[in-house]
């Protein structure tokens, strides 16, 4: 099932809304595997996805939200996806390429949003 952002300033008003971005069990895990190459590239920026409790419902700060933005733009670096699938990555872990940019793309969308609307995230986790 994965963790679901929201749109919305508590975790009580979340609960009732539309996800903005789902991210699955096995992006959310390749995403794990591939974490020192993305490091390289984002300067640390994996970490914040990963900190997100999958299990548990969490209110995203600016900070957060900013880096996150900065790991959906890196996990579309060109060299990055060269070395991916260089390595098999995406056939390994069953991840298509396409599904992968997809999902950074949608990261980037809405986590551009929350920072032009002064919004916050909010995590739904399973």
């Amino acid at each position: 099932m994965g963790m679901n952002f929201v749109f919305e300033n508590s975790i009580e008003k979340a609960m009732y809304k539309k996800s903005e971005l789902t991210i699955s069990d096995e992006i959310d895990y390749f995403i794990g595997e591939i974490k020192e190459y993305i490091d390289v590239i984002s300067k640390g920026s994996g970490d914040v996805l990963l900190s997100i409790d999958p299990y548990d419902y969490s209110v995203l700060s600016k900070e957060q939200v900013e880096k996150l933005l900065v790991l959906g733009k890196s996990l579309l670096d060109e060299e990055l996806i060269e070395h991916i699938k260089y390595l098999k990555l995406f056939k390994r872990h069953n991840i298509g390429e396409k599904e992968f940019i997809d999902f950074a793309n949608k990261m980037i969308n809405v986590c551009s949003k929350a920072i032009k609307e002064n919004k916050t995230i909010v995590s739904l986790g399973d």
